[in-house]
């Protein structure tokens, strides 16, 4: 979870820098985030690492994946603007022309950004059946919240962002069905 929040956070930290209008307190959440995900990875690398020598190889071998990884990613960064300018040429499909030209589409990060928010929603819908003294209510508070706040915020800049607005509702939803659970396993059939 620790990779997917770091991953996340990078790409919406890009997200907040491109979109009209700009969003500082966005981008100061999320490169706070980052600093916090990459100390977890650090902290768990260390506990890993002093617990045997078993770990310590799984921590080299994670560090590997995770350079591999991020070549691949950058390399495709960098790629992006070549393969839309080839993709958008007239020569290519209509269909193809329009996608890899959309200003939300596959080669912005306009498209990324909540795609990669996807992964997060679908922990929550994984765990709906989660034991509710296993959840913390501030954060399904917060995550509920968020993600109305989110989905409206998805429609009034620029681009709208109808997949932002899509993952925002589906997150809400979601916590706001776990914070009930939370709710009346706390509070209600805990007093029956």
């Amino acid at each position: 979870m620790v990779g997917t929040m770091w991953a996340y956070s990078a790409t919406f930290l890009r997200f907040f820098w491109q979109v009209v209008p700009r969003n500082p307190l966005g981008m100061a959440c999320h490169a706070f985030n980052i600093v916090a995900q990459s100390n977890q990875i650090r902290r768990a690398a260390e506990y890993k690492s002093a617990q045997s020598e078993e770990g310590r190889l799984q921590v080299e071998n994670f560090v590997k994946i995770a350079a591999g990884v991020s070549t691949g990613l950058f390399a495709s960064v960098a790629a992006s603007g070549y393969m839309a300018r080839t993709l958008s040429q007239s020569t290519m499909p209509s269909f193809v022309q329009k996608v890899a030209s959309s200003p939300v589409g596959p080669f912005t990060v306009f498209f990324w950004a909540p795609t990669s928010k996807w992964a997060l929603s679908a922990n929550n819908l994984i765990d709906l059946k989660k034991d509710t003294n296993k959840m913390s209510l501030a954060n399904q508070v917060a995550l509920t919240i968020t993600g109305f706040i989110w989905t409206r915020y998805s429609v009034v800049i620029i681009p709208i962002n109808y997949n932002l607005a899509a993952v925002n509702f589906v997150m809400g939803v979601s916590s706001g069905y776990q914070l009930q659970r939370k709710v009346r396993n706390d509070y209600f059939d805990a007093k029956c």
